[in-house]
């Protein structure tokens, strides 16, 4: 009877480190990486196997990395960690390693997304990385962790669903190019309003004389030299913090929260 309770024991044990040791491995290495400590074992738990969902059933890879510092991993600029980290962990689904990362640093409230492969990109170009941001910067903002990662995720899904159905999220160019074409249009008819009243006050005159004043027409050689001029355009392909940023051959955002 003692052996059967020592061997009852012990399997729950095994059972038990079992389960910790695939809490801790998933949190290390799936889809949600916290190596902070900011969500407890539930809220990671649900929000892996979220980000799995997504990341199956679209074949683009939605990542969370939590650092304590991003410094850590030999980047000063938390956009470069971001990226560094996506390629040096191989990170991506298919091919073309599409895929994209959000990148919490805790230690001065640093965020970067970054976004990788053809078909990330088409799902989430400049603008569309702008719109998954405004979505759980608030939330972060507030300390409000869980919900702030969970909006994320949901906002990522709804780009890839978008794209999925050949409607990805785009800016609307409409109403700001009527209210630009009906702005110039009324510039141009005030402005031939004004030159055709001008010219109302004018009369034909049928001697060429009238219109040349005696001694006024003088007519010497003249020459026009044209020296030409070169301009250089520099592009360094990225932006300041909050705005668009480009590297690691993919692209995105950062900022604070």
């Amino acid at each position: 009877m003692r052996n059967v309770r020592i061997r009852t024991f012990l399997l729950m044990l095994f059972v038990l480190l079992s389960l910790a040791v695939g809490v801790s491995a998933q949190g290390q290495n799936g889809y949600v990486v916290d190596e902070y400590g900011l969500l407890d074992a539930a809220q990671l738990q649900q929000l892996e196997a979220h980000a799995a969902q997504v990341s199956e059933g679209y074949d683009c890879g939605v990542y969370v990395l939590i650092l304590e510092d991003h410094r850590t991993l030999g980047e000063y600029d938390p956009f470069v960690a971001a990226y560094t980290y996506y390629h040096a962990r191989e990170l991506g689904v298919g091919a073309d390693r599409d895929g994209v990362l959000l990148m919490l640093s805790m230690a001065q409230r640093d965020y970067a997304i970054f976004v990788y492969g053809d078909g990330a990109e088409y799902a989430l170009d400049d603008y569309g990385v702008g719109e998954v941001e405004d979505a759980f910067l608030d939330e972060l903002g507030n300390h409000d962790w869980y919900d702030g990662l969970e909006e994320y995720i949901a906002a990522c899904e709804n780009a890839l669903h978008r794209a999925s159905s050949g409607e990805p999220i785009r800016q609307k160019h409409t109403l700001s190019y009527a209210i630009a074409y009906l702005v110039a249009a009324l510039i141009a008819f005030f402005v031939c309003l004004s030159q055709y009243t001008q010219m109302r006050t004018a009369r034909k005159r049928t001697e060429a004389g009238a219109y040349v004043t005696p001694g006024s027409v003088e007519i010497k050689a003249r020459r026009d030299i044209f020296v030409n001029q070169t301009v250089q355009v520099v592009n360094t392909g990225s932006s300041g913090s909050g705005g668009g940023r480009s590297g690691g051959g993919g692209h995105g955002r950062s900022g604070k929260f």
